[in-house]
């Protein structure tokens, strides 16, 4: 259910997501490290992170699960005329073949997955990325969200406000991850350059 929940509440929030939501700075740092042949933006929402990655990139390829978002971002490449493949697709199921991207960004995605479900994922990501692909994940820091936004928890599993401008309240459903469990469920698949400990869980690094 929780994924259901995921797809319907970022349908809802896709315009005033892409108003309010800034693009991350260490990506763009990571896409200038050499030109990519064929990048995976994984949870790619209304094209945040469009710009850090394009213009170092010989092929891109966008995908979200909510198809609103993916409407949004469409839009976006569209105004910037950007040649972008966007698709509506499941991280966990990626329709895609065995190694054939050489860079994979995953910003604030996989801690929306059950624990299991995101090791699906991540399993998935080294499935489809060449062998010296470069990856970047973020997941939330669960110590840096204020606790008047949250509104329900059940174990792992915690619902965060987001607060739309007609003043009605949705739920968005995150699961928390330790740095201790991020360091297993990745370094398992990937060598990494480091995990960077922040307002987000930052982990850079390569497939073996």
């Amino acid at each position: 259910m929780t994924k259901r929940e995921v797809m319907n509440v970022f349908n809802k929030i896709s315009k005033e997501y892409k108003k309010l939501r800034k693009k991350n700075q260490q990506i763009g740092r990571i896409a200038k490290w050499k030109k990519y042949s064929l990048v995976l933006d994984e949870g790619c929402g209304p094209g945040t992170n469009l710009a850090s990655i394009v213009e170092n990139t010989k092929f891109y390829v966008a995908l979200d699960i909510s198809l609103n978002m993916v409407i949004e971002a469409k839009e976006e490449a569209k105004s910037r005329k950007w040649k972008v493949d966007l698709l509506v697709a499941d991280a966990a199921f990626l329709p895609f073949r065995n190694e054939v991207f050489d860079f994979l960004a995953a910003v604030a995605i996989f801690h929306h997955l059950p624990k299991n479900e995101a090791e699906r994922a991540i399993e998935e990501a080294k499935r489809v990325l060449r062998s010296s692909g470069v990856v970047f994940f973020t997941f939330w820091n669960i110590k840096f969200v204020k606790e008047d936004k949250i509104l329900e928890r059940d174990g792992d599993l915690f619902y965060v406000a987001w607060k739309m401008s007609n003043q009605k309240i949705l739920k968005r459903p995150y699961f928390s991850y330790t740095l201790e469990e991020l360091d297993k469920i990745i370094r398992e698949r990937f060598s990494f350059y480091d995990i960077l400990v922040s307002q987000n869980l930052v982990c850079v690094g390569m497939k073996y």
